[in-house]
């Protein structure tokens, strides 16, 4: 049974001003009173007392009226107003000079190409030919064939004016066999498709790892759950051969995408690859710690060896999604609430921010969780320039009565679609027989729950999450709740204080239209075809005319790109936001069904058609920002929080403004104020 303490008496009240705080990059210096508005990515800034100056103003003109101080209250900018103001021009929220806005992609799920150019498999490239493994059995062997359409795919981030791209080198393209020599092929594509980039005045950013893992370091050492200095010295080798390779060119970079999903959706539910989850008391901590080291190590080499002549900054990418107590005057259930954000962003933040696991995991796990050596922990403390957050929804958190392990699947429900938690079942049963193998024979008494009867990482946590059955859902299933952004963005701010800011790395969403649907029904429409540089002509592309509607997704991101303007003015230290995706691509265990792009792909002919989110993204990035929100576009959990009080029945979060003419999103809850170690 879990012991969660009662809360003690004196934790404080929500701060009514969030204040900014910027470690510098290089040292720590006084406090003191720094001018913030001039801040421009890459600056780091010595600590600082003032809050975020945001503009909203009804054009982009400077107003030498502006003032600099902090709002009377920043926690509630105006985002329409019952007010007669409302009804006059829209204001205009204009980010910070500097802020990044950019599209984001992954090599596996756009490259195709999976047999050209000196490439060798990858973990997906085996899993997904499993039985059940994907939607339809989809594979990325042809993806969106972007390895021979990358130009003409430039060219339409040029068109759209997109002024950054996020994507990742596959370790299988540019070394192969995961250890050894540079695959030149591989290098040479890297380079080309970075000078393209350039060419446009797009910069590029560049994740090192984005789970496509050399299938040969899987069979050779088991990859990720190999000792630790084999895949660490891999992982190092790898990164060393990017940064030679591109360094000069790339200042922007990101170690690892979501290591919390690469733990749990490939070690634990055994739904992504490589496929296990016969182990999942143990081997997720496994994998995490040495995803971990392999990130330190990776900053460690850029620092000493590149840092001095290329002049980048280097960070981590963590999916984060903001966990509201179900029942907020309820003291258990901010607990759960807390425990849960430990288990997902605390497991791999704290330890690169603070030293270590949090204590609350190590409590739990005891000697299933790794320890660092003292070496270790020096590697990792302030290993990351900046936190890359990849934001896509949020729930309510709530305690069991009792310890149940099945408890906590719910968070697994929250990832996957219902198709996939039916196929995650198949899976498991094919992938038991090639295991087999590899398992000792204790190993294949604990397959059924790990350590002992009933435990896994699911019942580590112990925590339940819901949806509130009022707001709208994604065609993944997830929650649409644009207030977890601004949760978000405030938490990491005040809790990690990255020292050069915060970057959304990834936020979208899978929305298509009934039309889009359609389409998609013919069997034949989600299997990719590669590209015919003859048909060219044939596929009548007209980036600057024809557009593909997409109403939901435009929706969707107003209002996230709203929520966010309200955070930097509320305190959070956002210097980047990356839409997800540029276009529709592989959707891992989905297949090619769940379109996240602002690009529509007709995967029988590689068409690429801008849909109307990539218009309006692109009038975002042209103004640098974007007019505020109306009534009618909010969806239910746009602004407003849960109630402060237990809901015997769930009911939807209003739409109406609060009385006050705030937006109706409160301060940074206080049981989530840092440095409340206490609060277990």
């Amino acid at each position: 049974m879990f012991d969660f303490e009662d809360l003690p008496d004196d934790v404080p009240e929500a701060p009514k001003k969030v204040l900014l705080s910027f470690p510098h990059l290089l040292g720590r210096t006084a406090r003191g009173t720094v001018d913030a508005s001039h801040l421009k990515f890459g600056e780091c800034l010595p600590q600082l007392g003032e809050c975020h100056d945001v503009k909203k103003a009804s054009d982009k003109k400077s107003s030498s009226s502006s003032s600099s101080s902090c709002p009377e209250d920043p926690l509630s900018p105006r985002f329409g107003s019952s007010s007669s103001e409302a009804e006059e021009e829209p204001e205009f929220l204009e980010f910070p000079e500097g802020f990044v806005f950019g599209a984001a992609t992954a090599a596996y799920q756009l490259e195709g190409a999976a047999n050209e150019g000196g490439r060798l498999p990858s973990i997906w490239d085996k899993f997904s030919r499993r039985e059940g493994a994907t939607a339809n059995g989809a594979t990325g062997d042809v993806a969106c064939d972007h390895y021979h359409r990358f130009r003409d795919d430039v060219g339409i981030m040029a068109q759209l004016g997109i002024k950054a791209y996020r994507f990742s080198i596959s370790w299988s393209r540019l070394i192969p066999e995961g250890e050894g020599a540079v695959n030149k092929e591989g290098a040479t594509f890297y380079s080309d498709l970075i000078d393209a980039l350039l060419e446009k005045g797009i910069e590029p950013w560049v994740t090192l790892y984005h789970w496509d893992l050399p299938l040969e370091l899987e069979e050779r050492f088991r990859g990720w759950l190999g000792p630790k200095r084999r895949i660490v010295a891999a992982f190092g080798a790898f990164a060393r051969a990017c940064f030679r390779l591109f360094g000069s060119r790339v200042k922007r970079w990101m170690t690892i995408n979501e290591p919390y999903c690469i733990a749990i959706m490939g070690y634990a539910s055994g739904s992504h690859a490589p496929g296990r989850h016969q182990q999942p008391a143990t081997e997720p901590y496994l994998v995490a710690h040495n995803l971990l080291l392999a990130h330190a190590e990776a900053v460690r080499i850029y620092r000493t060896e590149f840092l001095a002549k290329q002049g980048g900054q280097i960070g981590i990418v963590l999916n984060v999604s903001f966990r509201e107590a179900s029942n907020s005057a309820d003291d258990l259930e901010l607990r759960a609430a807390q425990r849960l954000l430990d288990f997902e962003l605390g497991w791999f933040a704290d330890p690169i921010f603070k030293g270590d696991y949090p204590a609350r995991m190590r409590e739990t796990c005891g000697e299933r969780l790794p320890k660092f050596t003292k070496a270790e922990r020096a590697l990792l403390l302030g290993s990351s320039d900046f936190l890359g957050v990849n934001y896509y929804f949020a729930t309510f958190a709530s305690a069991p009565k009792q310890r149940v392990a099945q408890v906590a699947q719910s968070e697994e429900d929250d990832i996957l679609s219902p198709v996939s938690k039916r196929r995650q079942q198949r899976v498991a049963q094919v992938a038991q027989s090639e295991e087999d193998d590899i398992l000792s024979p204790v190993s294949k008494r604990r397959a059924s729950g790990g350590l002992l009867p009933g435990v896994t990482f699911w019942g580590d946590v112990g925590v339940r999450t819901e949806k509130d059955p009022g707001w709208e859902s994604t065609d993944m299933g997830w929650a649409v709740t644009p207030w977890g952004l601004r949760e978000v963005a405030l938490l990491v701010t005040k809790t990690y204080a990255p020292p050069c800011g915060v970057v959304i790395t990834e936020n979208g969403c899978a929305f298509e239209t009934a039309k889009s649907q359609s389409m998609d029904a013919d069997a034949r429409a989600l299997v990719p075809q590669p590209y015919d540089p003859s048909c060219k002509d044939v596929l009548s592309e007209d980036f600057a005319n024809e557009t593909f509607a997409d109403h939901q997704r435009v929706r969707f991101l107003r209002t996230h790109l709203s929520v966010l303007h309200s955070a930097i003015a509320g305190g959070a230290n956002v210097q980047g936001f990356f839409v997800w995706s540029l276009m529709d691509n592989f959707e891992w265990s989905e297949g090619y069904g769940k379109r996240f792009g602002i690009v529509r792909v007709d995967y029988t002919s590689q068409k690429r058609t801008i849909k109307e989110s990539g218009r309006f993204y692109s009038d975002v990035v042209r103004r640098h920002g974007l007019d505020e929100l109306s009534q009618g576009e909010l969806f239910a959990a746009t602004f407003k929080r849960p109630s402060t009080t237990r809901r015997s029945h769930p009911t939807s979060p209003t739409r109406r403004p609060r009385a006050d003419g705030g937006c109706g999103i409160p301060a940074l809850p206080a049981h989530l104020v840092p440095g409340r170690s206490d609060l277990n």
